[in-house]
């Protein structure tokens, strides 16, 4: 049984991410347009989301490919 929940938090995972790849893109197209606009200075709150963001996905990416047994939010606390 255990196995089962553990093939099942690493397919989420893989889901989470590809939504979070998504996302990612469309923060850097906004950025850049925001960058565009405002004289080549970035949204602060949107690079932070970016860095979180990146975060999260580098922990999906170990527990995803067995590198850590820690699992990705949101089954543990977002870091």
């Amino acid at each position: 049984m255990r196995y089962a929940a553990a093939s099942v938090a690493h397919y989420c995972s893989a889901f989470y991410t590809s939504i979070a790849q998504t996302i990612l893109g469309a923060a850097t197209v906004v950025q850049f347009v925001i960058m565009l606009i405002n004289n080549k200075q970035p949204n602060e709150r949107l690079a932070e989301f970016g860095t979180d963001l990146g975060v999260w996905m580098a922990k999906a990416a170990r527990f995803q490919t067995a590198a850590s047994e820690v699992k990705p939010w949101p089954w543990t606390e977002l870091d």
